[in-house]
């Protein structure tokens, strides 16, 4: 389910970026997403106490909405979800 989560945060949180750029993904000994790409722009993304995903470098915070739908929505207002093609699409 994180993975999930990250995944979705990761889209959505470019879609923030100017343009997208190719970025760099590795795990940290806290098990939390580190991210860097070649735009200069980077993060962190952290799971806290409430199973929100925080991204560091866009100051986006991502939960699960409880549906059955299963949408990831941000604080910005973004809702992620995934298509009939198993595509992300977020809005």
């Amino acid at each position: 389910m994180k993975k999930l989560i990250i995944l979705f945060s990761l889209l959505s949180s470019l879609f923030t970026v100017e343009a997208i750029a190719s970025c760099t993904y590795r795990l940290n000994v806290f098990g939390d997403t580190e991210y860097s790409c070649d735009n200069g722009y980077n993060g962190e993304l952290k799971t806290n106490v409430f199973g929100e995903v925080e991204d560091t470098g866009s100051g986006v915070t991502y939960r699960k909405r409880k549906n059955v739908f299963g949408e990831i929505e941000g604080s910005n207002g973004t809702t992620c979800r995934r298509n009939v093609f198993n595509e992300v699409t977020c809005e």
